[in-house]
């Protein structure tokens, strides 16, 4: 039981935090608001990616066979997950600060960069699987640290250039929209 738990978090769990950190950076460029906002983000995405295969080309010295082999989770290392943790609080407000000016290209960059490379030194070189596994953990859990101390609700968060400080009540977006106007139906409130 105990591999089976290990194997799922280390080739399931631990590889969708790094694909999701990718995907954050394709959402991001996808959705800002402005033309030189979006040229921005967009070759900010494109150039993670070069520095990516950068990456790849100036380790293939260390490749090896990726070994999926794991019967148990590694030891815990503090340094990896505390730089993941304070990286990953801190992230969510550089998105809420840069994500409206130019700006935007240096976190898609940022995100497309570490997401890939992290996700191929994890597969492909054993020595650094642990603290990369750790640091992913870390990242993923000070997002989540971040979202709960803002208060910020799913559907908020998720729109980009909107994060917010605190999460509006129900009853507070059903005022604005009666105070606007008629609203046709299915339509969705813009916050």
């Amino acid at each position: 039981m105990a591999a089976v738990i290990s194997s799922i978090i280390q080739w399931v769990v631990v590889p969708c935090i790094m694909l999701a950190l990718f995907v954050y950076a394709l959402v991001i460029a996808s959705s800002v608001k402005g033309s030189e906002q979006k040229t921005s983000s967009w070759a900010g995405f494109w150039a993670g990616l070069v520095l990516f295969v950068v990456y790849v080309v100036s380790q293939l010295s260390l490749l090896r066979e990726p070994d999926l082999g794991f019967s148990r989770l590694p030891g815990f290392l503090i340094v990896p997950m505390g730089l993941g943790l304070v990286i990953g609080f801190l992230f969510l407000w550089m998105v809420k600060v840069t994500v409206p000016t130019r700006l935007a290209g240096l976190i898609t960059l940022l995100l497309s960069a570490v997401s890939t490379s992290a996700l191929f030194t994890y597969i492909y070189i054993n020595s650094l699987r642990v603290s990369v596994l750790y640091w992913a953990l870390g990242t993923a859990l000070g997002i989540l640290f971040w979202t709960l101390d803002n208060r910020c609700s799913d559907r908020r968060i998720a729109r980009i250039g909107v994060i917010c400080e605190t999460a509006p009540k129900w009853g507070d977006e059903h005022k604005h929209l009666h105070a606007v106007g008629t609203v046709s139906a299915g339509s969705v409130p813009q916050f």
